[in-house]
């Protein structure tokens, strides 16, 4: 696309931009290509409730499939009056299941340990499968106080 096709010229300009935006969102409309599978720091799972994910999951800052399983990794915060206060950040696996893959499972597959009384990591930014002598890691970028 130029850019001459994307400013607005006049009103017909503008509709023109309009009707094509129009289109793309009958196309992705939400219901088809994307399903919610978890909601409210994994309290509210597409395979029922978590009490260990908690609402401190604020972010979901990286994801990779590894092993046939979707591996997230989360920012964790706590509210504390009007500041945000770090917690132990996690790691969630998700296992495919029925038909369509959308009925699996979630499991807590990782907590990021306590070092002097704080979390070693608040969040898991960035995930990625390797291979090295032979054998698959998933190396994760890590952010923390410590």
């Amino acid at each position: 696309m130029s850019m001459a096709y994307l400013r607005c010229v006049g009103i017909a300009g503008c509709l023109v931009v309009v009707a094509a935006v129009a289109s793309a969102a009958q196309l992705l409309d939400g219901d088809e290509d994307f399903k919610l599978m978890a909601s409210e720091g994994f309290t509210k799972a597409i395979d029922g409730p978590h009490p260990e994910g908690g609402t401190q999951n604020d972010y979901a800052w990286s994801m990779a499939w590894f092993k046939g399983k979707l591996y997230v990794g989360t920012g964790r915060f706590q509210a504390n009056g009007a500041s945000r206060v770090p917690t132990a950040a996690q790691i969630w696996a998700y296992t495919p299941g029925g038909a369509d893959g959308a009925s699996g499972t979630w499991a807590l597959a990782f907590t990021a340990p306590q070092v002097v009384g704080v979390p070693r990591e608040v969040g898991y930014r960035w995930m990625t499968q390797c291979s090295l002598h032979g054998r698959d890691y998933l190396f994760v970028s890590t952010i923390g106080p410590v």
